[in-house]
């Protein structure tokens, strides 16, 4: 029963996250997303607005080696990872969802720049920062 579920949602959201073959069609949820943040950034650029997408399906993989620190046990590592990290739910697989956004986002004209993983903060301060430079940066007109 999990899979048949786990498998829908996939479907629902895009056939790659099944199988990263599928064609790329443009009616997918995630096609509608791009679609739609593109458009709201180009109807907000004025007033150059911050965008957050989450998705707990299709998430980037870890780069290899990325577990430990040099010089660090284990118990160190997983001291300093985000809660979200560490209790993490979301499902990975072969095709990258935040991957596919960002390119689309990027082939639409947005900068490659404006577009932030929260998955490349690795602890709660370095999460708090993105988020900080964001509002930041967009009270003060330099950033999405």
């Amino acid at each position: 029963m999990l899979k048949i579920t786990s498998d829908g949602r996939k479907l629902g959201l895009d056939p790659r996250l099944i199988d990263p073959s599928f064609e790329d069609n443009p009616d997918t949820k995630l096609n509608r997303c791009v679609e739609n943040v593109a458009r709201i950034h180009a109807e907000t650029a004025e007033d150059r607005l911050t965008q957050i997408i989450f998705c707990d399906l299709g998430v980037p993989h870890k780069a290899a080696g990325e577990a430990e620190v040099e010089g660090e046990d284990a118990d160190d590592v997983k001291d300093k990872k985000s809660i979200a990290e560490v209790e993490s739910l979301e499902e990975k697989c072969d095709f990258c969802v935040y991957d596919d956004i960002r390119d689309k986002l990027i082939a639409k004209g947005i900068p490659a720049e404006e577009i932030a993983y929260i998955h490349d903060a690795k602890t709660e301060q370095q999460k708090a920062d993105l988020f900080d430079k964001g509002s930041y940066q967009n009270s003060n007109n330099n950033r999405r």
